[in-house]
C-alpha cells in the first residue's frame, strides 16, 4: 500500500506457502493470501494468472460451503457469506469489468459464480430442513421440530420483551441444536452443492426465443494504494439463449448509486402519485431490453439483486413504443436461474387449498363493514403510534383500533367460490396466527390481511431494538385475528399464547414443503432488508424458506377495490393454468384496460417456479 509491491508481494506469497504446509490449501487462510496474489497480478496486468488465481480462491470456498454449512447456524452461514465471499466476488466483478472488452470468457467465471453462491445461505438452509424431514430418521426429525419449537419461543419473547437473558438463553440452546442437526444430517445428505452447475447447464434448459439473465451487484474495488473499494457501484448482467456460444453476454451498468437512490425515489414517486414515468426504463432496462430484441426473445428468467428486488419490471414504460415491459416480454422472476435444472413441473393435489383472510383484529368487538374503506396507506396516515410491546413492532394504527379490511372478506368469499369446495376458508376470528401455524403443506395457501415491513431505525440506541435489529426477519409480517387485544393488554390474543402477530422470522418455519403456491394479498409483502447476493430478508424468503416453490406478493400499498379483481382474475386463470406466473400476467392486462396506470395492475410479483 506504500507502493513497494515486490518486497510486499515476496511476503504475500511466504505467508501462502507457511499457510499451505501448515494448514492445507482448503484452509480458508489460504484463501485470504493468494486472493492478494490475484489483486497483484490484477495490478501488474497479468489477466490470465490473475483469473486462475481467483479461481483457486473460489475453489476454496465453494469447499467451505460444502464442507461446513451444514454445520453452521443461518448467522454463521451470513458472517462468512458478507465477511468473505461477497467481498471477494466484488473485487473480481471489478476486475472482469476492467478486462472484459480484451476477454469476454471472463463472464462464464461470473455467471458460475452465481449460480453457486447467489443466495447461498437461504438455499443451505431449505435443503437442510428438506433434508431432515425427508430422512425418515425418527430421532433425526424429533430433534428437528425440537428446535422449531425453540424457535417459535424465541420470536414470541422477542416480540413480548421478555427477560432478555432468558431469550439468550434459548437462542444458545437453539444455535447448538441447529449445528448438531446440521452435523447428523451433513452424512445422508450431500445437499448444499451437488453438483458444481455451470451456465452451459442453465443454457440447455432454454428453448429458442428465451433468455435467462443473472443481475450481479457489485462494490467497485480498484488495486491502487494496495487495493481499495471506492464509492461506485455498478451492475452487471449475463446474459443466456439458446443460441449463446462461448460464454454469456455481459451488458455493464455503472450508475448503481444514482439507480438506488434518485431513480429508485422517482420510481417509487411516479408510482404512488399515479404519474407516467418515462425515464425508468432507460435508467435500469434499456440495454437489456435492446438487446433482447435484437435476439428476437420474447420471454426470460430474471434473478435480481439489488435495487432489482425493489421494482416491478412489468411496470417499466418504453416510451419510444409506448408499452409496458409485460406488453412486450414474458417475465419469470427467480432467485437464483439455477432453480431452471430443479424446476418440478408435478403439483401437490393432495389436499385442500387454505385461504385465510379478513381477520377480527379486536376479538371483543365484530368487524365494522360500515367504516371507511380502508387499506394499509390508510392505516399510516392515522396519527396515533402504538409501539407493539418492547418496540419489536411499531405499527401505526387509527384512534378507534386497526382498521378492518372489508375487501378481504369478498375477496376470500368470491375466491372460495372458485376453488368449489376444494379449500378450507378462516375468516374473522379464525384467521390467527395460531390458523396459519397449523397447516401442513396445502397445495396452495393465501393468506388476506394487513402485511407491513419496518425500516432499519439506524438512529436506534435502545439495547432491546439493537436486538431486533440483528434479524430483520423480525421487521416484517402479517397482522393476525386478535392483535388488538395483545396491544392494548399485553395478553395473548388466542389460547394458544400467539400475539396475533406472524412475523417472517415466524413464517419461515411453516411446513409447506409441498406448497406449491403461496400468495400473500397484504401490502408490501415484498418488501424487506435487501442483502445484496441474498435477496430480501422478509416474507419473500420467509415462505421460500419454509418450502413455498412459488411466492405470490406486493411491492407497494395496493388499492382495495383493483386487488379484489386481480386475485379473482388470477385464480380463474391458474386454476385452468396451474401456472402462477402466466395468471398473474394474464390477470395484470385484464385489470390494465381498466385502471392504465401501474399503481393498480403492478404491485404483485411472483418469485420461484
Amino acid at each position: 500500500s506504500i507502493g513497494n509491491r515486490q518486497e510486499g508481494i515476496k511476503l504475500i506469497r511466504q505467508s501462502a506457502n507457511i499457510r499451505a504446509k501448515v494448514l492445507g490449501k482448503k484452509h480458508p487462510k489460504y484463501a485470504e493470501s493468494i486472493e492478494k496474489i490475484a489483486e497483484y497480478q490484477w495490478q501488474r496486468r497479468q489477466k490470465k494468472s490473475a483469473r486462475a488465481t481467483f479461481g483457486e480462491v473460489f475453489d476454496n470456498y465453494y469447499f467451505q460451503i460444502e464442507t461446513f454449512f451444514p454445520v453452521l447456524t443461518e448467522e454463521e452461514k451470513a458472517k462468512f457469506y458478507y465477511a468473505t465471499i461477497k467481498p471477494t466476488f466484488d473485487k473480481f466483478n471489478s476486475f472482469v469489468l476492467d478486462f472484459y472488452r480484451e476477454d469476454p470468457t471472463v463472464a462464464s467465471d461470473v455467471y458460475n459464480i452465481q449460480l453457486h453462491t447467489k443466495a447461498v445461505v437461504m438455499l443451505a438452509t431449505e435443503k437442510v430442513k428438506n433434508a431432515i424431514k425427508k430422512s425418515n430418521n425418527v430421532a433425526l426429525i424429533e430433534k428437528f421440530n425440537e428446535w422449531q419449537a425453540l424457535k417459535e419461543k424465541i420470536a414470541k419473547l422477542y416480540s413480548q420483551n421478555e427477560n432478555p437473558a432468558k431469550t439468550d438463553s434459548l437462542v444458545l440452546a437453539a444455535s447448538q441444536l441447529e449445528k448438531e442437526l446440521g452435523r447428523e444430517s451433513a452424512d445422508f445428505s450431500k445437499q448444499i452443492i451437488k453438483k458444481r452447475n455451470t451456465w452451459q447447464d442453465v443454457q440447455k434448459t432454454l428453448k429458442s426465443g428465451e433468455a435467462a439473465i443473472e443481475v450481479v451487484r457489485f462494490n467497485n474495488f480498484t488495486t491502487a494504494e494496495g487495493g481499495k473499494f471506492d464509492n461506485r457501484v455498478s451492475y452487471a448482467f449475463l446474459i443466456l439463449t439458446a443460441e449463446t456460444t462461448g460464454h454469456p453476454d455481459f451488458i455493464i451498468m455503472e450508475e448503481g448509486v444514482e439507480m438506488e437512490g434518485r431513480s429508485l425515489k422517482f420510481y417509487r414517486n411516479s408510482i404512488q402519485s399515479k404519474t407516467d414515468d418515462n425515464y425508468s426504463y432507460a435508467t435500469y432496462f434499456e440495454p437489456i431490453g435492446d438487446y433482447l430484441t435484437k435476439n428476437r426473445i420474447s420471454k426470460f428468467y430474471f434473478s435480481p439483486d439489488g435495487v432489482y428486488n425493489q421494482l416491478n419490471l412489468t411496470t417499466l414504460l418504453d416510451p419510444s413504443l409506448n408499452r409496458y415491459l409485460s406488453e412486450a416480454f414474458t417475465i419469470i422472476q427467480v432467485t437464483n436461474t439455477s432453480e431452471l435444472l430443479e424446476a418440478n413441473t408435478k403439483k401437490n393435489n393432495s389436499s385442500s387449498s387454505i385461504l385465510i383472510g379478513f381477520p377480527t383484529f379486536n376479538l371483543n368487538e365484530k368487524n365494522n363493514l360500515d367504516s371507511t374503506k380502508a387499506n394499509d396507506q390508510a392505516i399510516k396516515e392515522h396519527a396515533l403510534s402504538r409501539s407493539l410491546r418492547g418496540g419489536l413492532i411499531r405499527y401505526v394504527t387509527g384512534k378507534n383500533g386497526i382498521p378492518p379490511l372489508p375487501g378481504t372478506q369478498r375477496e376470500i368469499q368470491e375466491i372460495a367460490k372458485l376453488f368449489a369446495n376444494k379449500a378450507n376458508v378462516y375468516t374473522a376470528q379464525d384467521a390467527s396466527e395460531s390458523t396459519a401455524k397449523q397447516i401442513n403443506s396445502p397445495p396452495l395457501l393465501h393468506i388476506a390481511t394487513h402485511g407491513y415491513f419496518l425500516e432499519d431505525e439506524a438512529n436506534s440506541t435502545s439495547e432491546t431494538n439493537n436486538r431486533y435489529i440483528i434479524n430483520p426477519l423480525l421487521r416484517s409480517g402479517l397482522i393476525m385475528a386478535g392483535v388488538e387485544n395483545f396491544l392494548k393488554t399485553g395478553v395473548a390474543a388466542d389460547s394458544a399464547g400467539e400475539d396475533g402477530i406472524l412475523t417472517a422470522y415466524e413464517a419461515m418455519n411453516l411446513p409447506l414443503e409441498d406448497t406449491d403456491l403461496v400468495v400473500l394479498s397484504a401490502c408490501e409483502t415484498a418488501r424487506g432488508e435487501i442483502k445484496n447476493g441474498e435477496g430480501v430478508y422478509g416474507l419473500q424468503r420467509a415462505f421460500k424458506l419454509g418450502g413455498a416453490k412459488c411466492v405470490v406478493m406486493s411491492l407497494w400499498s395496493v388499492d382495495d377495490e383493483a386487488t379484489l379483481e386481480l386475485m379473482v382474475s388470477f385464480y380463474e386463470n391458474f386454476l385452468k393454468s396451474n401456472n402462477a406466473h402466466d395468471a398473474l400476467r394474464q390477470a395484470q392486462n385484464k385489470l390494465k384496460e381498466k385502471y392504465s396506470n401501474p399503481y393498480y395492475w403492478g404491485a404483485f410479483v411472483a418469485v420461484g417456479l
